[in-house]
């Protein structure tokens, strides 16, 4: 059986969009292993998200009660800081067969480099990314950031990126 601990929410600076950060001792109390895969929600009937979990090596014993997450996990999680959020292992998260994401229009001025090549491709390449149906990333490409709304995963909605995941981005760019 799953724990859900209950967490206040901690502006992170790292910059990976698919790993949050707790101390040692949010990892025990809440059977934890460095790696797992977890389901973040601010309860029943709300946004979620999913993410890898981290020990924070240089959080202090004050952070016993939170979780770090950068800007983009809290967008997709619909958390500001200070919030409190549900954290709950995902035992046995597959890895995705495909991923279909889709560009921002608004984030696409200027960009004429191509999609899956120059963006996508190098953001999950051996990564081992989670992903989740409805979540927006930040993809960088040199200077230029385009951002990509996942808009399907097989199988079910969420699932990790893996090499063998085939990843789409055909379509009509999306309305911001």
């Amino acid at each position: 059986m799953s724990t859900t601990l209950h967490l206040r929410v901690v502006g992170s600076l790292h910059d990976d969009n698919s790993i949050v950060y707790v101390t040692m001792a949010t990892m025990e109390a809440g059977n934890l292993y460095r790696g797992d895969s977890v389901k973040l929600s601010r309860g029943s009937h709300s946004r979620e998200t999913i993410a890898i979990v981290l020990c924070e090596d240089a959080a202090d014993s004050g952070l016993d009660d939170a979780i770090l997450m950068n800007k983009c996990v809290r967008d997709n999680l619909g958390a500001a800081v200070g919030d409190t959020i549900e954290l709950e292992v995902v035992n046995g998260m597959p890895y995705a067969t495909s991923v279909h994401l889709l560009p921002l229009s608004s984030s696409l001025t200027g960009v004429t480099r191509n999609l899956i090549l120059d963006f996508l491709r190098p953001y999950f390449t051996e990564q081992y990314r989670p992903v989740h149906r409805g979540d927006v990333y930040p993809v960088r490409s040199g200077l230029q950031t385009v951002l990509f709304k996942v808009v399907q995963v097989q199988p079910g909605d969420s699932g990790i990126v893996s090499p063998d995941t085939t990843i789409n981005c055909d379509g009509e760019p999306l309305a911001a």
